[in-house]
């Protein structure tokens, strides 16, 4: 007969060093799995932040045109205000912006950008065509857009992830007024 003690040993097995091995290496590979994906999820999330602000900022200047007939442009491509260089500036506090009405007064359209979105809305000369282009930070994707035309197009250029719009060197085509200017300019733009 057994020793009570001796039994008491026997019941209080633990996991032995092969078990602990094998979920350590279960655990490693869903991790080796699970964060390229979650890193593709993020810039995803990033690029959907850029279209959606261009996409706004496309709307503001479709309602100042509608208001106005002029269409404009911002300082630069920050977010931020500078000197009003057309009919539509993005100022600091995020509104679109347009000089004058008829009696003289500063007319707003709001435009909130999200968080480390770049965007740029340039016009042609006679501020009778505008045109967009806009990029997240993070994002690996550009977005555009050209008022004479209802698509919105893309690129993804290399090695652009980390960097603002202005870093990129990615730039509108020259706008003419009744031609879609992205379309015509074809690659690297793609229409969406």
């Amino acid at each position: 007969m057994q020793h009570p003690m001796n039994l008491k040993h026997q019941k209080e097995r633990g996991f032995t060093l092969i078990e602990l091995m094998i979920v350590v290496a279960i655990i490693g590979i869903l991790a080796a799995i699970a964060i390229p994906q979650f890193a593709q999820y993020r810039i995803k999330a990033f690029n959907s932040a850029a279209e959606s602000d261009l996409h706004t900022a496309r709307l503001g200047c479709e309602a100042l045109y509608a208001d106005f007939q002029t269409y404009g442009t911002t300082v630069a491509a920050t977010g931020t205000a500078g000197a009003a260089g057309g009919a539509v500036i993005l100022t600091a506090n995020g509104f679109l912006a347009t000089p004058n009405n008829a009696a003289g007064n500063l007319q707003e359209t709001p435009l909130t950008l999200s968080n480390n979105v770049n965007l740029l809305v340039d016009a042609d000369a006679t501020y009778a065509s505008a045109g967009g282009i806009a990029k997240h930070t993070q994002g690996d994707t550009i977005y555009a857009f050209d008022t004479d035309g209802s698509a919105m197009y893309f690129q993804k250029p290399a090695n652009v992830v980390g960097q603002t719009l202005n870093a990129t060197g990615v730039t509108l085509p020259a706008l003419n007024p009744g031609a879609d200017d992205l379309q015509a300019a074809g690659a690297p733009w793609i229409a969406k």
